[in-house]
């Protein structure tokens, strides 16, 4: 898989964040690990608004066949705002950063079948007390591929645990959730290059073990039992090449909890692949 080219998400990031500029401020630590779960958004919980932007990264090693393993490289970097200075490019009050690598391992069963674990461990800052925290992250991933009509229906399970190693309270966290997403995708009637695009609506629901904390500088810990995300996509597979530049798929999405709610926009995906039925 290639890379999400930094530039163009930087910039989307900007012209999506800009509306929301003048609003509350994050006055407490979020929960570092589960800011990263969403690449570019901003939620709200407790009566605080956070944005995040999120870089992924991912290089295949070996691509997994039914006769071999795959192995792919993944990073992923987090930034989270308190407000961003458009006209000057002053990030000078980011308020958490995290730089997150890791391997993970792929096994393919048939065209339509592929499952991973996978491996992260980085490292957290919060950049206005300058603590700091090492991030760990140990999950498995798969998606199977169901054929239907024109319909291309996707099941897609996730098991993670996430943990957090510092000698302070404020970035101390773990927890661990089991999650289910389901595609729907329908090809266009036109086509990018040699590539047929799709459309596409998902639903996700995620339950988290013993819940999940956000925001543990307060008396009273704001719990997140479960999650459900809802919205569409847009993309091709492979991913359509203009020139240089290569398109992912774009997906866009709410998601909504107990005591959080909030918007997120998806470029690529962090699976090795998305597979297509034979």
């Amino acid at each position: 898989m290639s890379t999400v080219p930094r530039t163009v998400l930087l910039g989307l990031s900007l012209a999506f964040l800009s509306p929301a500029l003048n609003a509350q401020e994050t006055g407490q630590i979020i929960n570092v690990p589960y800011a990263r779960e969403y690449p570019l958004g901003t939620y709200d919980v407790g009566g605080q608004r956070v944005r995040t932007i999120t870089v992924p990264l991912t290089i295949a090693l070996q691509r997994a066949d039914t006769n071999r393993l795959g192995i792919s490289l993944r990073l992923a970097a987090t930034a989270s705002f308190h407000k961003v200075d458009i006209a000057n490019l002053d990030f000078a009050s980011v308020n958490i950063g995290s730089v997150v690598p890791g391997v993970q391992l792929w096994k393919m069963f048939s065209g339509r079948a592929i499952i991973g674990p996978y491996l992260d461990l980085g490292f957290a800052s919060d950049l206005n007390s300058d603590t700091t925290a090492w991030i760990g992250t140990l999950g498995v991933q798969g998606e199977f591929i169901f054929p239907w009509h024109k319909f291309e229906l996707g099941l897609e399970p996730r098991l993670a645990v996430t943990t957090t190693w510092t000698g302070t309270d404020a970035l101390k966290t773990s927890f661990s959730f089991a999650q289910l997403q389901l595609n729907a995708r329908h090809p266009l009637w036109f086509r990018i290059g040699s590539r047929q695009p799709d459309a596409g609506v998902f639903v996700i629901y995620r339950e988290y073990f013993g819940n999940l904390e956000l925001n543990r500088n307060t008396d009273n810990a704001i719990e997140v039992p479960r999650e459900v995300v809802a919205g569409v996509s847009f993309g091709a597979f492979p991913a359509v090449r203009l020139w240089f530049v290569r398109l992912y798929r774009m997906s866009v999405g709410f998601r909504a909890g107990q005591n959080v709610r909030g918007f997120y926009i998806s470029f690529g995906e962090r699976q090795l692949t998305r597979l297509r039925p034979q």
